[in-house]
């Protein structure tokens, strides 16, 4: 469907809300006016597509320690919480990676209790402290009985 008030439009799929299923980014700009109109449609994994992301729990393997990790707003844009939980004290690192698996910056780096924790980013860098560009970056939370990665997205 054309929109005669649109120069461009483009159309990227990935799993942004990390529940196996493809969602949706649809960019739609003008070359006259700026910034472009971004729309995110969540695949809820039968067929429809929401607005929302829906909250999914990981499965628990036989053995395995429960870990958790999320953040919210996802996506968001000036400031996100990171909500992650570990089992035991021990040393704990949580740093951001782009999709390319360039370093950004690390929030935590350092011996924390077990139990639940928050923390908040800015969206920014480590080397110049600059605001990332908009995109899907890699939470990866590693502790020292084992190691969770999880998505988040930075709109501009």
């Amino acid at each position: 469907m054309t929109n005669y008030g649109e120069q461009g439009q483009s159309r990227h799929v990935v799993d942004l809300d990390n529940n196996g299923y493809d969602d949706v980014i649809t960019l739609r700009y003008h070359w006259l006016e700026l910034p472009a109109n971004m729309t995110i449609l969540f695949n809820d994994g039968s067929g429809n597509f929401v607005e929302e992301p829906l909250a999914i729990e990981a499965p628990v393997l036989a053995g395995q320690t429960e870990f958790v990790i999320s953040n919210y707003p996802n996506p968001f844009s000036r400031q996100t919480t990171i909500y992650f939980e570990i089992p035991l004290r021990g040393q704990v690192e949580l740093s951001i990676y782009d999709l390319a698996g360039r370093y950004v910056t690390t929030l935590l780096h350092t011996e924390m209790k077990g139990g639940a924790h928050e923390i908040t980013w800015n969206g920014r860098d480590a080397s110049f402290d600059r605001l990332c560009s908009p995109g899907v970056y890699l939470l990866h939370l590693q502790t020292d009985q084992m190691t969770q990665t999880g998505k988040i997205t930075l709109l501009k």
